[in-house]
C-alpha cells in the first residue's frame, strides 16, 4: 500500500542540498503529503530566523570560486531570450532542470516511492497551473494581455514524467554522451524505475 508521508533527511548545510530539500519538502506538501524534515547540525543555522550566513556552495568547484573571488556568470548568448525562443521552435524542446534521484536499494525494497514522487510533483504542477492562470486573469481583464494570450497561457508548457518528456531526455542522454559525460548513449529504461516510464 502507497504511503502518504515522505521523510526528508538534510544531512550537508551546501546551498544545492538545502535547495533541493527544501523543493521536494514543498512539492509534497502541496501534494497532501505529511512531510517531516530532518537537519543534520551543520544544516541547522541556516534555518535560524534572521541568520545572516548563507550556506556555502557545494564542492570543491564552490570553494575554488570563492577563494579565487570569481566573477558572475555571464550568459552564453547575447540575447539569451530570442535564444530561447529560437531553440524552443527549431526542436520543440524545453530543457528540463531537475530531476529526482532515488537509490536504486530504496526503490528495491520501496517500489511504491517513485511512483509516490512522481505524483506528488504531478500534482504540485496542476495546482500551481491553476493559480498561475488564476493570477493571470487579472492582467487579462484590465487589457495588460491580449485576450488571445489566454489560449496561449492554457497550453502547459511544463510536464512531469518519462511519456511527455521522453523526446527531451533521450536529446538530453545524446548530449551527455557527445560532451563526455557518459560513456554511451544511455537507454532511459536503464536510468528510470520501471513504474514510472508509462507516466
Amino acid at each position: 500500500m502507497a504511503s502518504e508521508k515522505i521523510c526528508v533527511v538534510v544531512v550537508s548545510g551546501t546551498r544545492e542540498r538545502l535547495q533541493m530539500a527544501a523543493m521536494v519538502a514543498s512539492v509534497a506538501a502541496v501534494s497532501g503529503i505529511e512531510v517531516t524534515v530532518f537537519l543534520s547540525m551543520n544544516a541547522v543555522p541556516y534555518f535560524i530566523k534572521g541568520a545572516s550566513t548563507d550556506a556555502p556552495g557545494e564542492g570543491g568547484i564552490a570553494d575554488l570560486m570563492v577563494k579565487k573571488k570569481a566573477p558572475d556568470f555571464k550568459t552564453l548568448f547575447p540575447d539569451p531570450h530570442a535564444e530561447g525562443v529560437r531553440f524552443y521552435n527549431k526542436t520543440g524542446i524545453y530543457p528540463i532542470n531537475h530531476g529526482m534521484v532515488i537509490k536504486r536499494e530504496i526503490v528495491e525494497k520501496h517500489p511504491w516511492v517513485a511512483l509516490n514522487i512522481y505524483k506528488a510533483f504531478e500534482r504540485a504542477n496542476e495546482i500551481a497551473e491553476a493559480q498561475r492562470r488564476e493570477a493571470v486573469e487579472y492582467h487579462l481583464e484590465v487589457g495588460l494581455l491580449a485576450p488571445e494570450a489566454r489560449a496561449a497561457l492554457a497550453t502547459p508548457v511544463l510536464h512531469h514524467g518519462i511519456r511527455r518528456n521522453r523526446k527531451v531526455l533521450a536529446a538530453a542522454a545524446q548530449y551527455s554522451c557527445e560532451q563526455g559525460l557518459t560513456p554511451r548513449v544511455m537507454n532511459l529504461e536503464e536510468l528510470f524505475a520501471p513504474s514510472t516510464m508509462e507516466q
